[in-house]
């Protein structure tokens, strides 16, 4: 029974992973149930094979995107982990994790568009993304080493940023930007501003930004 369990596992993870490369290549809307399969390949080319693991196309969207959410948080734990690390460091790292995820948006804006469903998974997921983007903020806040705030201060100013942060990355996707680089800019224009970052460490960001 074990073994059959594992290979259903790895058979429903194949299906995500060629989900995902054709979500990013074709588009959610370019990209059919029929597309999957025969991306699969093999055996696996009856329709009745998917519906055994999904039950939609947005079903198997929604775990594409739980994936990418899950390993876009482990990866922001990632960065932090290492109390021992510079905050900056810490930053700059955080940033690259940003720009890479930010390709995801574009599928998942195009499938919310198509699902009232899709929409409130979105939602969702922003959520949890947005929970652990206050919790990591908060502390880098803590550690900086210019500012001498309580906990209770740095939970604070770490809500208010990340909210900030929010708003510009939502602007950017609504406004179909295609330019991580400048969305980053002014996010690290916004985290020097919201952590009274002193003048040197603001050029150090932009020093940051131009390495990516």
């Amino acid at each position: 029974m074990a073994k059959k369990e594992k290979g259903t596992d790895a058979r429903r993870a194949q299906f995500i992973e060629t989900a995902g490369a054709l979500f990013f290549s074709k588009g959610y809307n370019g990209t059919s149930i029929r597309d999957i399969l025969d991306a699969m390949g093999g055996s696996v080319n009856s329709p009745s094979v998917f519906y055994y693991y999904f039950k939609s196309k947005d079903d198997i969207y929604q775990a594409v995107l739980k994936g990418h959410t899950d390993r876009y948080i482990a990866a922001l734990e990632d960065c932090v982990r290492d109390e021992r690390r510079e905050p900056l460091a810490m930053i700059a790292d955080i940033l690259q994790v940003f720009i890479r995820a930010m390709r995801v948006r574009t599928f998942s804006r195009e499938a919310a568009e198509e699902s009232l469903n899709n929409k409130m998974f979105n939602a969702y997921l922003l959520a949890e993304i947005e929970k652990k983007g206050a919790e990591i903020w908060e502390q880098i806040i803590f550690a900086l080493p210019w500012t001498s705030g309580t906990r209770a201060e740095s939970r604070r100013t770490a809500a208010f940023l990340n909210g900030g942060i929010g708003a510009l990355t939502r602007e950017y996707s609504e406004s179909g930007g295609d330019d991580a680089a400048e969305l980053v800019e002014q996010i690290i224009d916004l985290c020097s501003d919201v952590m009274h970052a002193p003048e040197s460490e603001r050029a150090r960001f932009k020093r940051m930004l131009s390495s990516m």
